[in-house]
């Protein structure tokens, strides 16, 4: 086993002692290796791990900065056993997260989707997710981002006006009829019950759904 293989190991065996599991750091180190052992460089530098780094060149830059900060990590603690181990900076392939802009549902999209949960078998399935996603949309924080329109609509969600106001902060038992759970859960088979909600601060949040035919 060459000088690097065995560093590669030692340093893997030392991070996986402290909790961590490494497996595609591992992967990557390996690649690494072959090939600098395929440049014939017993020496990990800058160069090299940049080369290295930007590969395949398909690939996106958040991948190349990657797999550069796997080889930062290694270089660190090689540079401890050989002085002449370069590692590569931190400011080199400088790569920022680019998150998808939050997109809030519309009440239309809302209902498309309380729609499409309704059609789900068996009817217990879709009573469970129409419930799920009805409450979620009457809820914070789901509800945040619609919450100046609706303080201003009068046509305030049944749920909402059974509860008192927003089913996360309720507490209490509420007993809906055919009129709420045709907006939070469809309809199935008569006489089940959805019993939803959980304990808070010692009392006891639920809203009971009689699912109507």
């Amino acid at each position: 086993m060459s000088r690097l293989r065995q560093a590669v190991e030692d340093y893997l065996q030392i991070r996986r002692a402290l909790g961590y599991k490494l497996d595609t750091p591992a992967r990557l180190l390996a690649d690494l290796v072959e090939e600098l052992e395929q440049a014939g460089s017993a020496k990990l530098t800058t160069d090299l791990a940049l080369a290295w780094a930007c590969k395949p060149s398909a690939a996106s830059p958040a991948w190349w900065a990657a797999r550069l900060s796997v080889v930062r990590g290694f270089a660190s603690y090689l540079a401890t056993l050989d002085p002449a181990t370069e590692v590569p900076p931190a400011d080199l392939l400088p790569h920022r997260t680019h998150r998808r802009t939050p997109r809030p549902y519309s009440d239309a999209d809302t209902t498309a989707l309380l729609a499409a949960a309704a059609t789900l078998t068996p009817p217990l399935r879709a009573a469970t997710y129409t419930t799920l996603f009805g409450l979620l949309a009457v809820s914070e924080p789901f509800s945040r981002g619609r919450a100046l329109r609706r303080e201003s609509d009068p046509r305030v969600c049944a749920v909402q006006r059974l509860m008192g106001g927003t089913v996360s902060g309720a507490t209490g038992v509420a007993q809906a009829g055919s009129r709420v759970s045709s907006v939070v859960v469809g309809s199935v088979d008569a006489g089940h019950e959805v019993a939803v909600g959980g304990a808070g601060g010692g009392e006891v949040v639920a809203a009971f759904l009689e699912l109507q035919a």
